[in-house]
């Protein structure tokens, strides 16, 4: 944790040196990627395998692709039984940036925790296994990490930083609360000082780092880094901007906007991004129609390869505008709400009709 905590001292120092210019300017239109993906998307989820595949082969032979549209890819190759295609898209998604762990945040039978998951389905490990993880991997950081890596590495060591002391104190009270009360005798609220300085202010600090670099024009294109593509970089970034200034937070937004067209971020990471930030202004169901409300699991969840979440059914919850929802979508896009439903098993809002 000593050297976590040096290193994000050093890099937050660098802000200092960032100078406020605009965003990068020479970068490729992904529109066209995301339309023929859209397309094979909605022809998966109506059970053409052979329509996807060809399309999705079509959309990565001109863009380089996301991790999460290969992994669609490799779901309909296993679909029409072709293995031996299977573990070719799982070396592309190695070469691309897929990490074979991933910290995490779900909920799961002890609640909301950060914990580290292995993302290869149990009837593909060993095809996965014969694959050479490790060197493929290599591959991909020899040939594509850029020194701006670091800055977005930062981020996340923030943000764990501070999960980690919560994690303590939560597990130490009595060390916290007699430190804080010598300190301010005469605070009445020595767990939230704790919680704030832990909490909001220190993740604060990444909203206002990553504004930095936007200006800055140091930020490293998604062949650079693996951190485009990590849930927990986009946990960090959310707990980062969601208290930011509102000219900052506009500013965040903006960019991570500008970065779905440049192909740095995909339109779904955006669009939940955006629907928590700005649930203030839209309500819970938010602007792009990215939150769910679980309900209550079935009673047989003893699958030990299965973490409680995959037994929830959950729902779509109403946007702020149902009826224009999926034009809202296809502006930053994403496929109709119907088509994102039955590719995350989620129930559509009652009153949604496509």
């Amino acid at each position: 944790m000593k050297k976590q905590f040096i290193l994000l001292v050093a890099l937050l120092c660098t802000q200092a040196f960032l100078s406020a210019q605009i965003l990068p300017s020479k970068q490729s239109d992904y529109s066209g990627y995301y339309k023929l993906c859209n397309e094979a998307l909605t022809a998966k989820v109506n059970g053409d395998s052979l329509l996807s595949i060809d399309l999705y082969e079509k959309a990565c032979e001109l863009y380089y692709p996301f991790i999460d549209d290969l992994y669609e890819l490799k779901e309909c190759y296993k679909k029409t039984g072709n293995i031996n295609k299977v573990s070719d898209v799982w070396k592309r998604m190695i070469i691309t940036g897929f990490t074979k762990y991933e910290q995490s945040y779900f909920i799961d039978e002890v609640g909301q925790s950060r914990t580290e998951k292995e993302w290869i389905p149990k009837d593909e490990r060993q095809i996965f296994e014969a694959l050479n993880y490790d060197s493929l991997h290599q591959v991909f950081l020899q040939n594509n990490f850029s020194p701006k890596n670091k800055y977005l590495e930062a981020i996340v060591i923030c943000d764990r930083f501070c999960h980690q002391l919560r994690t303590y104190y939560s597990e130490h009270p009595d060390i916290f609360d007699s430190s804080f009360r010598y300190l301010f005798p005469l605070c009445e609220y020595s767990d939230n000082v704790i919680w704030y300085f832990m909490g909001n202010a220190s993740m604060k600090i990444n909203g206002h780092l990553f504004v930095n670099l936007i200006r800055s024009e140091y930020l490293p294109s998604r062949k650079e880094t693996i951190w485009w593509e990590n849930e927990e970089f986009y946990v960090a970034l959310l707990h980062g901007a969601i208290d930011l200034p509102y000219n900052e937070k506009d500013t965040f937004l903006s960019a991570m906007r500008q970065f779905v067209d440049f192909g740095y971020i995909s339109p779904s990471d955006y669009a939940t991004l955006y629907d928590h930030i700005t649930r203030d202004k839209w309500g819970y169901g938010g602007y792009y129609g990215t939150a769910v409300a679980p309900e209550l699991p079935p009673s047989d969840t003893s699958d030990p390869e299965k973490p409680m979440r995959y037994y929830h059914q959950f729902t779509m919850a109403e946007p702020y505008d149902i009826k224009n929802i999926d034009k809202l979508r296809v502006e930053i896009h994403l496929p109709p709400l119907w088509v994102s439903a039955k590719q995350l098993n989620r129930k559509l809002p009652e009153k949604y009709k496509p």
